[in-house]
């Protein structure tokens, strides 16, 4: 559901982050409001130096005159620099923090988040608009604060000197405030619509890594190229019309106080003219008006700078406010029998009906396989039992317990799942076949045989290979495995499942990248492993489906025939027609 982020809400929100680090932000503040007012005596340090040295020939104060200006200049250039460091230590833990909480909120938002949004968006979240922030949290800061100071210690000089000609600078505030409103909203679309391309053009970088050997097989190539470059050219685009308009307000700004100085010189010449105003009270007075235009030009350009963080704020605020995964507060500690009932379960992807008044009831301890065409609903039946979705109506109760009234800690530690598309991490095998068990080490599984971990790779049928690899379980693999092949990975991804042991295991299509001698041991071991173990295959080879107890003949979302592969031949129906003509195709 889409939220109003208003510029003050996103700035509160940003400052309890902020003052995470009270005593370093109070410290460098001060810091960088001395630094600003130091610069600011710069401009009082000429009248004396005028009137008394060089007008006036104090010869004290002439020999003073280098040791003031150098120590005010040090003094500043100290401020500044533990103001800056500070300010930088606090915003690079503000985007820890941010980018941690970030990475966290991915692993728990729903399943049905990743399928609406491309993940180079996602990814452009944590990478691109998180960095907008340092502006916030460390530059906006300290750009603000050393200039107002800056600002308001030469107000005070000007004031000192003659407060009727500080009036008549004062006077370009109503004006400048009125270009930065404009500037203020044009900013802030054209820093969200940035966002928007950048997490666009990362989406297309994603799927150019991924699918770069479709892409050249298919040639795609130019078209990819095509593809990437309009979100480029776009970008450019939205880059540039951010240029404009930042650049516009700096000169318009500094225009209308240039304007004023005009009109402040021809007024103050009079006032010397009549010796109502002393020389270096004029030049340091015009000092502090030339001196003015440095920090309203940063201040102006900071605009640009606030409008793009404050866009970042608003895309990284949205993901954090992303409700969780529905988890029930309802702890089961005893494992599972492994009971599934299904009743009047429907489910829709938006507008497409996936499956529609399903009732299904598999014992604890059976074999069910769910066939039916490509597009019948066999995996996403297998994805709602895993809890990946939640239906849309009727339920599903494992052992008396409705899956949606259970917490997800304890129930997925119940479930195992071996996909078609194996899915492996940068790392050794180890780490992968382990893949958060929590109770076992690298070392655990490298000094004993009898782990769990080498029964679990004999029961995929990959001890024979791994023993066969250099490091063995040491080996790197690769990014998703490319070092191995699509038969390895599959025994990969069948020994992670085994090794967590758990009462209900789900395979779709586990065994698809495996050749007939390997799925026939695998199958052996599966068929151990089935006992006492409630086990859901999705396949579509028959010596898979044949020693299925019950078998599931899905077709467009609904269960058209339930039953053991004798009793649905017998009845010539569309398993027995799936049969004949072997069409057992998997479906996403």
């Amino acid at each position: 559901m889409a939220k109003n982020y208003n510029s003050l809400g996103l700035y509160k929100r940003l400052l309890k982050y902020t003052l995470k680090y009270k005593v370093i932000l109070f410290f460098s503040l001060i810091a960088v409001g001395f630094a600003g007012l130091t610069e600011a005596s710069l401009a009082a340090l000429l009248k004396p130096i005028l009137d008394q040295g060089f007008i006036g020939k104090d010869a004290f104060f002439i020999k003073m005159m280098p040791f003031m200006i150098v120590g005010a200049f040090l003094v500043m250039s100290g401020f500044s620099y533990i103001g800056n460091v500070g300010m930088q230590k606090i915003a690079q833990n503000v985007i820890l923090n941010l980018r941690g909480q970030m990475f966290q909120k991915l692993l728990t938002i729903p399943i049905q988040r990743f399928d609406d949004q491309p993940s180079g968006v996602l990814l452009s979240k944590l990478t691109y608009d998180v960095n907008q922030l340092l502006t916030i949290s460390s530059f906006a800061l300290v750009t603000l604060i050393k200039d107002s100071a800056t600002i308001l210690g030469l107000l005070t000089v000007m004031l000192y000197s003659d407060w009727k000609l500080t009036l008549i600078a004062l006077c370009a505030g109503p004006f400048i405030a009125l270009i930065l409103r404009f500037v203020s909203k044009r900013l802030r679309t054209l820093s969200h619509n940035i966002q928007n391309e950048m997490g666009e053009l990362n989406h297309v970088v994603e799927e150019t890594i991924r699918g770069h050997k479709e892409i050249r097989l298919y040639n795609a190539a130019d078209a990819m190229n095509t593809r990437f470059n309009k979100t480029n050219s776009r970008l450019m685009k939205l880059n540039i019309r951010t240029m404009i308009i930042s650049e516009l307000s700096s000169p318009a700004t500094q225009l209308m106080v240039v304007l004023f100085v005009a009109a402040f010189i021809a007024y103050a010449g009079n006032q010397v003219a009549q010796a109502q105003l002393t020389v270096g009270g004029f030049l340091s007075l015009l000092a502090a008006m030339v001196m003015l235009l440095n920090p309203i030009k940063r201040l102006t350009r900071l605009n640009e700078s606030l409008q793009r963080g404050l866009a970042g704020a608003t895309s990284i605020f949205a993901l954090l406010d992303e409700c969780d995964e529905l988890s029930a507060t309802t702890r089961i500690t005893e494992r599972f029998k492994g009971e599934i009932k299904i009743t009047n379960l429907d489910f829709n992807y938006g507008e497409r009906v996936a499956l529609k008044d399903i009732n299904l009831h598999i014992q604890a301890g059976q074999t069910a396989a769910l066939v039916g065409a490509s597009g019948s609903g066999k995996t996403t039946l297998a994805n709602l039992i895993a809890r990946f979705y939640l239906p849309d109506t009727g339920s599903i109760v494992i052992d008396g317990h409705d899956i949606s009234d259970i917490h997800l800690d304890d129930f997925r530690k119940n479930i195992s799942y071996v996909s078609q598309n194996v899915v492996l991490f940068a790392g050794n095998i180890s780490d992968n076949i382990a893949l958060g068990q929590t109770n076992l080490n690298t070392a655990d599984i490298l000094q004993s045989i009898d782990k769990a971990i080498n029964k679990a790779i004999e029961n995929a049928n990959a001890a024979e290979f791994i023993r066969q690899l250099p490091a063995r379980l040491n080996t790197l693999i690769g990014e998703n495995g490319t070092r191995l092949s699509g038969g390895q990975r599959q025994r990969l991804a069948i020994a992670r499942a085994f090794l967590k042991d758990a009462p209900i295991l789900i395979l779709d299509e586990a065994t698809s990248n495996l050749d007939t001698q390997s799925e026939f041991l695998i199958q052996q071991a599966m068929e151990n492993l089935s006992k006492n173990r409630t086990t859901i295959i999705i396949a579509h080879r028959l010596s898979t489906i044949e020693k299925a107890d019950i078998i599931v003949v899905l077709d467009h979302g609904k269960i058209v025939e339930t039953g053991n592969h004798e009793q649905l031949i017998a009845k010539n129906g569309a398993y027995a027609k799936l049969h004949r003509i072997g069409d057992y195709e998997s479906d996403t």
